[in-house]
């Protein structure tokens, strides 16, 4: 069965994006604005839209093997790891909170060693020749020697105003271009990388710039909100062109004459930068997150998309399609792809948890992938609820799974099973009893790399609140510079609205 999700662009179209096996996993996008519109004027939109999804089994839930064989994790880290940046036998890991920059040595990728780690938190990086660059968003970028393998400070450079934030870059000749978000772009002269001099600024029509990409002379932009800018280096600096895009535009990489754009909660774009004054959207494609950070080498893309970690076949950029995935323990948002002195095509993800490396073909044997990760019953008193879980073999071997445990009263059915290769198996779980359950069911399988799978489960817990669960009082002091306490507006509609900022 075609895997759906139903979106609404900001024109107010309705679009059905599917997913089809029988398509070699090719996303397609159809735009049913007429049936939205006919069902927004009979009164039956949400009606409609919730029988459909409810008929659906969730996106991906599909029968196929992946294209992913996790050969190697390294745990010792649980931070904020943001993007890798694959150079050679080593992966840098960029680490937004506490010391910025982990190594680790992955020449053997089945044991992959963090060889050293500090500087400054970082989100992105660059490198040419022997010398990396890492972009430390509010405190500007650091420059390594990397000829060793292991990174040796050179020199930092922090710009003189603290509201300027260093997202990524991109260097050309003797300049480094770097996205400093809302201020555009920062010029920076790195001839000699231990002393960094300001140049200017570039500022571009619209600046939300996240990373830059340098193609033929020209810089390809990937600014946020506004989607793609293209800046003429050659003929300039001047912003040259633009491409609105869906979602928001926040990594970039180059793929022959096409750039390719993660775009967070819409997934990742295709563009062709033939003519570079003219770009055109060839292709887009769904992710099952947010798509944050990206890596490329030949027709191979791996991107990270919070759960999950995703590679992508771009050997056509007009027809982009999904090669392989695998579910992270936690979130994936960093990942590359490069070849290490083996000859070997690795991939690098960092998920918050630790980091892990793969190589891009299918397991040889069983592959578990249990789904959702996180089952949340809410309250439950005599009568039992119920809830279906999908446990996928995504190798290309035959998965057994052995034997299941769960808490005291949640239940399996079955509890045993097996799977051929690219398989899925419906799992009913039922909750039963007043009682409080905050752990987690095991499922316990002939996986050598997952050989117990967990998933976490929630009954009757103050976790997570239940929907018509009444929301537990506080007060907040308001932008009016007035406390509100919540329960003063019983009886009345509260919106709550949650941000961060970085």
């Amino acid at each position: 069965m075609p895997a759906l999700r139903v979106a609404f662009a900001d024109d107010k179209r309705l679009q059905i994006w599917y997913t089809s096996s029988f398509a070699g996993g090719r996303h397609r996008r159809k735009d049913w604005t007429m049936f939205y519109r006919i069902l927004r004027l009979t009164g039956i939109l949400s009606l409609a839209i919730a029988g459909i999804m409810g008929a659906l089994v969730p996106v991906y839930a599909q029968n196929g093997i992946d294209g992913m064989r996790l050969v190697g994790r390294n745990n010792v880290q649980y931070a904020h790891l943001m993007h890798f940046h694959i150079v050679g036998d080593y992966a840098y890991c960029l680490n937004g909170y506490d010391a910025g920059l982990e190594t680790y040595y992955i020449a053997d990728p089945a044991n992959p060693t963090r060889v050293s780690r500090g500087g400054l938190p970082s989100w992105r990086a660059w490198s040419r020749n022997d010398t990396l660059f890492t972009f430390c968003h509010d405190m500007g970028v650091q420059m390594f020697d990397i000829s060793a393998g292991t990174p040796t400070l050179i020199r930092s450079y922090d710009p003189p105003d603290p509201d300027v934030f260093y997202e990524g870059g991109v260097g050309a000749g003797d300049l480094l271009y770097v996205a400093a978000h809302q201020r555009g772009i920062h010029i920076l002269d790195i001839g000699s990388p231990a002393s960094p001099t300001y140049v200017s600024d570039l500022p571009l029509a619209d600046n939300a710039c996240w990373n830059i990409v340098e193609s033929g002379g020209y810089l390809f932009v990937a600014n946020g909100r506004f989607g793609l800018s293209v800046v003429d280096l050659v003929g300039g600096p001047a912003e040259v062109a633009t491409l609105p895009l869906p979602g928001l535009a926040n990594d970039i990489v180059v793929s022959g004459t096409a750039v390719i754009l993660s775009l967070a909660a819409e997934g990742i774009a295709s563009v062709d930068i033939s003519d570079p004054t003219n770009p055109v959207l060839l292709d887009l494609a769904p992710t099952m997150g947010n798509a944050f950070s990206m890596g490329a080498v030949g027709d191979i893309l791996a991107v990270g998309s919070y759960t999950y970690l995703e590679r992508f076949d771009i050997g056509d950029p007009s027809d982009i399609r999904l090669a392989g995935w695998d579910a992270t323990h936690l979130w994936a948002l960093g990942a590359d792809v490069g070849v290490i002195s083996s000859g070997d095509t690795v991939i690098a993800i960092a998920d918050w948890q630790g980091m892990g490396v793969y190589l891009p073909r299918p397991d040889l044997g069983g592959d578990i992938e249990v789904d959702p990760l996180r089952l949340d019953f809410g309250p439950v008193g005599a009568t039992p609820r119920d809830t279906t879980v999908f446990v996928r073999n995504n190798g290309a071997g035959t998965l057994t799974v052995d034997s299941t445990w769960a808490p005291t009263s949640i239940s399996l059915n079955p509890e045993t099973f097996s799977l051929g290769p690219g398989m899925t198996q419906a799992v009913t779980v039922t909750a039963s009893g007043t009682g409080t359950v905050r752990g987690v069911i095991s499922y316990l399988s002939n996986d050598p790399n997952e050989p117990q799978s967990v998933q976490h489960v929630y009954k009757n817990s103050t976790t997570f609140l239940g929907v018509g669960v009444e929301a537990p009082d506080f007060t907040l002091l308001g932008l009016d510079s007035i406390m509100h306490t919540l329960s003063d507006y019983r009886g009345k509609v509260v919106f709550l609205e949650f941000g961060a900022c970085w």
